[in-house]
């Protein structure tokens, strides 16, 4: 008996394998459309456990998810998905042309493959009602009848009917027409297909599904006549039906031709930018929602010390040959619907100038409606040389219009002097080139002394100092060195540093002077030196600094070091009046702002103000943001010069930086509506304004997503005027609200953020 047993053990695990054919659901919706208003819907499954590399003939149909047996071939009418185009049938069978389609599995025995049907008024497909999708397979081997039938899922998990209808309770199963058409650039094109979600990751199943027209196949069966008019035929447009208990949160195109997501446009709350509704849209077959090209727009906003449009030009400013410095970028997707942007890498003549510091940008994912999508990075320019250098970075969007978006980088390396090259120990002074800016004299001296001093030594120089705010000395010397020293532990020197008259325009050679060291590049500064005294020696002007130790970045001037670091001052022409705005990065006892205005070539015409520190007692090590509105008897067609200074605690001031601007009156336009709610999102409390065309009882008020007033802000007669209310948020929970502004029935909304 044990030797028969081990004999059966041994033809078992000798024995083939066989896997039973299955079907896998890749994508399969949660609703399709019945009845006598019918609209496509697609799914995409894989099939496995078939033969090897064999064509297999195939139509697919629906059964009830309960009560249709094993052998049942279902109801509906099939749309065949293939490559040489869509085509339908009502009369499915495997043995009649044009009533089938097919497909050939690979090595191991599967295939995905696309599948579309329309249904019927079969009472299987009464609204609520499970169905499932159930495939009818021959042999494989050219037969004419059902060798297989396939079923995805079923029962809990089977798909819902949904029927075109008003009501919104779920277990009636009503839906609204929803349609609309795709940009032209890399959002799909026929035959693709899109599916709609209720979320904005795209998790889970789908709620509904299609394809894009013009496909190639003339639905005949009962379309609405939303889908006739304005879908069939048209190309890349997309007509369903998306229930009215739920809200679409996602749109996703796929490929027809693996399955791949293409792009997705997604909107949080569900009420999309171009206006359509759909949160519970509730509109049947007569009041469609329907998704504009402002649901698929990109808007980008690309900021470094302002808004930088695409084309254009970021300068990193004069730079020393040997130093680097940092700009900071932030992009920011700012329309509902975006695909991901991609980065590319930096390229250009000098691409190897201009690097990425820290994280490597690679994708930023789209603006949602409520969560603003943006990424933050860093690039870093180091010339190699001298003169101008030039490169670009670049990130893609799918966006119509504009599908790369480019920055251009720009910055000047300074010329500069190399030391020779020695080896050992003792007493030597390099040989530097002469300094062109001087008679014949080098920039700098020195003289090395100690048991191991360098190598080789360089000096790199400014003729005028790099971007602004890296002069510690406002009214110093316009001069910067660096100087780097190569191989050497253990040795000193007095360093000698020259400049001429004309880069000390404020005289600093005639008082006692001051040394700033930094060692990052002219970010920061710390004073290394105080009460030198500047020596004439020909045409220039000489200033030693005694037993150096170890090389830098060096600056000269009187007073205190810089205690505010600017990165941006910008003026711009706006409704009455002109915008300032500027950026710091760090603050010292900085006790406020003061803002001298002046006409170019009438300087006695001038008006002065004073903006506090936004900086807690003066001191701030993080970026804060300015903003000042001068509306005070400007004249249009004038230019202005704007003299930013920063106040010391100690009274003292400091030029920072100068603008100038042409301003032109701005008319007042006759409509009415809100200009602009800053910021947003906002903490506690933000702004609105409100433009009033003309005279009349206006009222500006709050509202959640229900519709539900939550706060009155100002209920009254306003003139024709541009009006500024506080929003106070204080008492109100995080979330999303719509502000309203209305007046003699005529009403404009816009969301805000509250964030905690």
């Amino acid at each position: 008996m044990k030797f028969v047993l081990v004999f059966f053990v041994l033809i078992l695990l000798f024995l083939p394998s066989y896997s039973q054919p299955s079907i896998t659901p890749v994508i399969v919706p949660l609703y399709q459309t019945r009845g006598n208003l019918r609209v496509p819907s697609v799914f995409r499954v894989t099939l496995n456990g078939l033969n090897a590399n064999a064509t297999y003939r195939f139509y697919n149909r629906s059964v009830n998810a309960v009560n249709d047996g094993a052998t049942s071939n279902g109801i509906g009418n099939p749309i065949f998905c293939n490559a040489s185009g869509f085509f339908s049938t009502t009369t499915p069978s495997l043995s009649t042309s044009g009533t089938y389609d097919s497909f050939t599995t690979n090595a191991s025995g599967s295939a995905t493959i696309w599948m579309a049907l329309e249904t019927n008024t079969n009472q299987r497909y009464n609204a609520g009602r499970g169905i499932a999708h159930r495939v009818m397979l021959n042999n494989g081997a050219g037969g004419t009848s059902v060798a297989t039938r396939l079923t995805t899922i079923g029962g809990t998990d089977s798909i819902r009917n949904l029927i075109f209808g008003t009501s919104t309770v779920p277990s009636n199963y009503n839906g609204t027409g929803l349609r609309g058409v795709l940009p032209p650039t890399g959002s799909g094109s026929a035959r693709d297909f899109i599916f709609f979600y209720n979320n904005v990751s795209g998790t889970g199943r789908p709620l509904v599904g299609t394809y894009i027209e013009s496909e190639g196949y003339a639905n005949g069966n009962s379309p609405p006549t939303f889908y006739t008019n304005f879908v069939q035929g048209v190309n890349r447009a997309f007509g369903t039906c998306v229930p009215n208990f739920d809200t679409i949160r996602r749109v996703e195109v796929r490929s027809f031709t693996n399955g791949s997501i293409i792009r997705y446009f997604k909107d949080a709350d569900g009420l999309w930018p171009g206006g359509a509704n759909l949160r519970s849209p509730n509109g049947g077959n007569n009041t469609i929602r329907v998704l504009t090209s402002v649901d698929f727009a990109t808007s980008l906003q690309v900021t470094s010390g302002g808004t930088i449009p695409n084309g254009g030009t970021k300068n990193f400013g004069t730079q020393l040959v040997g130093s680097y410095t940092n700009i900071t970028f932030t992009i920011t997707n700012t329309s509902p619907g975006n695909s991901p942007l991609t980065f590319n890498s930096i390229t250009g003549p000098h691409a190897s100038n201009f690097t990425y510091i820290g994280t490597t940008p690679t994708v930023i994912d789209g603006f949602d409606g409520v969560n603003t999508a943006s990424v933050t990075f860093t690039v870093r320019f180091t010339p190699s040389a001298t003169g101008l250098r030039t490169a670009s970075l670049s990130f893609t969007s799918l966006d119509t219009t504009s599908s790369t978006f480019t920055i251009n980088l720009t910055g000047i390396g300074e010329s500069y002097s190399t030391g020779v090259t020695r080896s050992g120990s003792g007493t030597w002074t390099p040989s530097f080139p002469l300094d062109p800016n001087t008679d014949n004299k080098r920039p700098a001296d020195m003289t090395f002394t100690g048991s191991d001093t360098p190598d080789s030594a360089r000096v790199s120089y400014a003729s005028i100092a790099p971007i602004p705010y890296l002069n510690p000395f406002p009214y110093g010397v316009k001069r910067i060195w660096n100087i780097v020293q190569y191989g050497g532990t253990n040795w000193t020197t007095n360093l000698v540093l020259r400049f001429t008259p004309t880069q000390d325009p404020y005289n600093n050679r005639f008082t006692p002077l001051n040394i700033a060291r930094s060692t990052d590049g002219g970010l920061t500064w710390v004073m290394y030196d105080t009460n030198l005294t500047a020596v004439q020696n020909g045409n220039a002007w000489e200033v030693t600094i005694p037993n150096v130790t170890e090389f830098s970045y060096w600056a000269m001037g009187n007073g205190p070091i810089l205690p505010v670091e600017l990165t941006n001052f910008i003026a711009n022409s706006v409704y009455r009046g002109v915008s300032l705005q500027w950026t710091t990065v760090s603050e010292i006892h900085n006790l406020g702002f003061s803002i001298l205005r002046q006409e170019v070539g009438n300087t006695a015409n001038f008006h002065t103000y004073f903006v506090p520190s936004l900086a807690e007692s003066g001191n701030s090590t993080t970026e804060l943001t300015y903003h000042f509105l001068d509306r005070e008897n400007l004249v249009s067609g004038t230019i202005y010069e704007y003299h930013l200074y920063e106040v010391d605690i100690d009274g003292s001031q400091r030029l920072l930086r100068s603008v100038q601007v042409h301003y032109h009156e701005k008319t007042l336009p006759t409509a009415f509506g809100l200009l602009e709610v800053y910021p947003n999102p906002f903490n506690s409390t933000t702004k609105v304004k409100v433009l009033v065309g003309e005279p009349s009882f206006t009222t500006v008020a709050l509202y959640n997503l229900q519709g539900q007033l939550v706060k009155n802000i100002y209920s009254g007669h306003l003139d024709s005027e541009e009006v500024e209310f506080t929003i106070d948020g204080t008492t109100l929970s995080s979330g999303v609200y719509m502000l309203r502004a209305s007046r003699n029935g005529i009403a404009t909304q816009q969301k805000v953020v509250l964030l905690r």
